[in-house]
């Protein structure tokens, strides 16, 4: 039989999935400033929260069509950029309006600078235009912790203590 959840926690749980951080989300939810920390940690031990977070994740999850293939395909996308899909072979930056959009979602933004100089009668100007692109080993990583690959590296390091008492 499902736990009914008091106010106060389903507000934890609504702001947990806002922000993704347990003593925010027990502040904002009225509990003790001091000691929220302590309690979002000790409200995410409970069984009935955590069932309530995955709900209220899943319902977001249906609400904007995304699953777990969508994000890692996303990433995959992310990662896999090659510089030679925006410059040409005089490392000149390629007309974006002719790439596909699929293939500019590595591209984080772009930068044009004018600069118009003056020597006597002669006008010169330059435009400078610069891409800033997504971090393609920050975006490995992600999809390395999504698809698990770094666990079996972290199980090898973790050190193990045995404890015994007479």
């Amino acid at each position: 039989m499902p736990v009914k959840l008091s106010a106060k926690e389903e507000l934890f749980c609504q702001y947990y999935i806002k922000t993704l951080n347990k003593a925010e989300a027990a502040r904002k939810a009225r509990y003790s400033i001091r000691s929220a920390k302590e309690i979002g940690y000790n409200l995410f031990t409970k069984a009935h929260i955590i069932q309530r977070i995955e709900e209220l994740r899943q319902e977001m999850r249906e609400k904007l069509g995304i699953d777990d293939h969508s994000v890692i395909a996303e990433l995959a996308e992310l990662a896999f950029w090659n510089i030679k899909d925006f410059v040409t072979k005089q490392n000149e930056i390629k007309d974006l309006s002719k790439i596909a959009r699929d293939k500019l979602k590595p591209v984080a933004g772009i930068k044009s600078t004018k600069t118009i100089t003056k020597l006597g009668s002669i006008v010169t100007t330059v435009i400078t235009t610069e891409l800033k692109m997504v971090d393609k080993g920050a975006r490995l990583i992600d999809l390395g912790r999504h698809l698990g690959i770094f666990e079996k590296d972290n199980k090898q390091l973790a050190t193990k203590i045995k404890v015994t008492r007479k």
